[in-house]
């Protein structure tokens, strides 16, 4: 069919387009992919499970190695800033490894570094064996979790991702009464060692973590038929070939330039960078469509969107420049996703956030029975956090894949909830306020965590997620590693919680605020 500007004015593009090179095989969204989203449910409640109950261990390691908290405090701080900050070199042995290999591999590091805490009599030595070896193995099994999931679905990634990462908190709920029970009964090392054998459990989960089958790419030519609106996306149809998917190089007499958006022609530098004039093509199938998606994001309106799928090429959302493909070497690409702002400032709230976060779960037990709440019941509030960040992850999770929901502005509110919360956290004293708190905080924490990568997915594209991911977990690593040592140090020098407390709570209000403000500054520019 010869298609022309005029014919392009009466006509539009009959379903949503996608930047997704996976969504439309068979494998997304099927039945496999929930088992996908249950084998990493498993594994964030084993990794996540540990990490969210340290606040159980964290009382009998002092009583053992006699540390001040902010000493003790590096065993969590570097727990959980390396299962971030292993998120670039993760993100690198996915590309290449695949999801499965990296998981186990993980889940051998952090059996090896439970194992081994058992032998050591110095508390720096823990800094090393709990901390760096543990930490990076949790995170060579967190990001390939997240990635594989938010691969396998499409129409239910919210929910799929919220239900993921409920294994965190269903961890939390389980292990930490669990842990209180096993150091009773095997002590300290006893206990460290049956955590290093449930580790290994994360290895089954891995075995289902298979790769996605390759899709032909002529599977991803859309149709095109009449529609009354065509306001939902602004396409510009780069190049139009009629080889239809052989691969044959194409003269410019079968290549047109015809510009859907604005109805008028595109340069011919563009062609160049789109795909037209390059002399060698790769034996897979071209899509003989070469389209350029500009669609609704959640920071700015607009996201990077993937055009070519033998190319996998990448559009400035501020202009009609490519600025990057997944062919690129890895600094390249780490270049791309630097050139947007949005994303930039993503990976600092995140670092905002996490400097937080995990503060609640390390000093809520010891604040509880410095208040007068017996053991047992402490032990109990980090699992209420847990059971009611299930809820928040997998409840709003499927409220965020709704039409009518916006993601980044539950991502926002749940930012400034959990932080407002927190830093209202020294004004409870009794039980009841403390299970309160641990409910507001788990939706709140929930709903932000299932929806990172999603919303990170919206903003830069699946085919960059796992370097954005390793990226922003690089951030996050930063805020984990310096906010549990700050606010310990915070205790040791007023005696109380309250300065603690009221740091972390700032630090992730702050983070929820600039979101605001970046979407804010984007509308009035």
């Amino acid at each position: 069919m010869d298609i022309t500007p005029e014919y392009l004015d009466q006509r539009c593009v009959k379903k949503r387009l996608s930047s997704d090179p996976m969504e439309n095989d068979a494998a997304v969204d099927s039945r496999w992919s929930w088992v996908v989203a249950m084998a990493a449910f498993l594994a964030h409640l084993i990794t996540h499970g540990i990490v969210y109950s340290f606040g159980i261990l964290f009382l009998t390691l002092q009583e053992n190695f006699k540390g001040t908290k902010a000493e003790l405090s590096w065993i969590p701080s570097l727990t959980t800033g390396c299962l971030y900050l292993i998120g670039p070199v993760a993100s690198i042995l996915i590309n290449r490894y695949g999801c499965r290999t990296v998981t186990i591999l993980g889940a051998i590091l952090g059996c090896i570094g439970y194992l081994t805490s058992i032998f050591v009599q110095q508390l720096f030595v823990l800094y090393f064996t709990l901390g760096i070896v543990a930490g990076s193995g949790f995170g060579m099994v967190f990001l390939p979790s997240i990635i594989i999931v938010t691969k396998y679905f499409h129409k239910y990634r919210s929910l799929a991702c919220g239900l993921a990462l409920s294994g965190a908190g269903g961890g939390a709920f389980i292990l930490s009464p669990l842990i209180d029970l096993l150091i009773d009964t095997y002590a300290w090392k006893g206990t460290l060692l049956l955590l290093s054998a449930i580790i290994l459990n994360c290895i089954p989960c891995a075995l289902i973590f298979r790769a996605l089958p390759k899709q032909n790419c002529a599977n991803r030519t859309q149709v095109l038929g009449d529609t009354t609106n065509c306001d939902e996306e602004k396409i510009s149809f780069l190049n139009v070939k009629d080889s239809h998917c052989t691969g044959e190089n194409t003269t410019d007499e079968n290549t047109r330039d015809v510009n859907f958006d604005k109805a008028k022609n595109k340069s011919g530098s563009k062609n160049q960078l789109a795909g037209q004039g390059h002399g060698d093509y790769r034996d897979e199938p071209t899509d003989s469509v070469v389209i350029e998606i500009v669609r609704e994001d959640a920071l700015s309106g607009k996201n990077i969107q993937q055009i070519d799928c033998s190319n996998d090429i990448y559009f400035s959302k501020d202009s009609n420049e490519v600025i990057g493909s997944t062919q690129d070497g890895i600094v390249e690409r780490y270049k791309t996703l630097f050139r947007c702002t949005e994303v930039v400032v993503f990976f600092f709230t995140q670092f905002l956030f996490f400097a937080g976060f995990y503060i609640p779960f390390i000093y809520i037990p010891d604040k509880a029975t410095s208040d007068g709440v017996n053991g047992d019941s402490a032990a109990w509030i980090a699992s209420t956090i847990g059971i009611s960040s299930i809820a928040g992850r997998v409840v709003l999770g499927y409220v965020a894949d709704r039409p009518f929901a916006n993601r980044m502005t539950m991502f926002k509110i749940a930012l400034v909830i959990s932080g407002i919360s927190t830093a209202l956290l020294p004004l409870f004293e009794t039980l009841w306020l403390f299970l309160v708190y641990a409910v507001i905080y788990g939706i709140s924490s929930g709903i932000t965590l299932s929806l990172t990568s999603v919303v990170l997915a919206d903003i830069t594209g699946i085919n960059l997620l796992a370097d954005a991911m390793g990226l922003n977990n690089l951030f996050s690593a930063f805020g984990s590693l310096l906010g549990p040592p700050i606010t310990g140090l915070l205790y040791d020098v007023t005696q109380t919680y309250t300065a603690s407390f009221l740091a972390a709570g700032f630090a992730m209000t702050t983070s929820g605020i600039l979101l605001v403000l970046v979407s804010f500054c984007r509308k009035q520019s």
